[in-house]
């Protein structure tokens, strides 16, 4: 049996499953803190309450924005993977045609391996970022002073957020296969 060294394995699928799970249950069930929480007497500044929404608004849209340009990033610094054209059986060729070809990875395991790598860590990014909203919706309920219906809307958007963010991006797949030219194997 032959050892690789020069590459590390690439976290499997069930772990990044269980790690969305993980924080999906967190950004809804972040709302029982909040209650459990709430302090109904303080008194708020309000300026304090706009900033938490500016803020968590921000880290909204860069839930999805920095996922996406780290990916983009880590794209052009790894090295590259080789493509072929090879017949593509599916397709029909016309009479005195070429025969139809399509772009495969020399190596598929590779290319799967430089996915997976190259998609963990923004999507941890995105999802972090995605929950961190929750958190602003738990510290408006620590400050106090308002009802608790302000912050319920702050956990409700951190979990949207992670839920529309699955552990297989759909676009991150479509800029993975567009960098290359070649199609993802299943």
């Amino acid at each position: 049996m032959q050892v690789r060294l020069d590459r590390h394995q690439a976290p499997n699928r069930r772990t990044r499953t269980l790690l969305w799970a993980a924080l999906t249950v967190y950004a809804f069930g972040s709302v029982l803190v909040s209650v459990f929480l709430h302090e109904p007497d303080a008194v708020a500044d309000p300026t304090i309450v706009w900033a938490l929404i500016g803020v968590a608004v921000l880290d909204a849209g860069m839930s999805f924005a920095l996922p996406l340009w780290l990916f983009h990033n880590g794209l052009k610094q790894r090295s590259p993977i080789d493509v072929e054209d090879v017949a593509d059986p599916d397709a029909e060729a016309l009479f005195r045609d070429m025969s139809p070809t399509k772009r495969v990875f020399s190596d598929p395991e590779l290319a799967r391996d430089t996915f997976q790598r190259t998609t963990y860590t923004p999507a941890i990014i995105g999802w972090a970022l995605g929950v961190s909203v929750a958190m602003y919706g738990i510290l408006l309920a620590i400050i106090g002073g308002l009802p608790l219906a302000v912050s319920v809307p702050f956990h409700v958007v951190a979990g949207a957020l992670v839920l529309a963010q699955p552990p297989s991006h759909p676009w991150f797949r479509r800029i993975f296969e567009s960098f290359y030219g070649a199609r993802l194997p299943d």
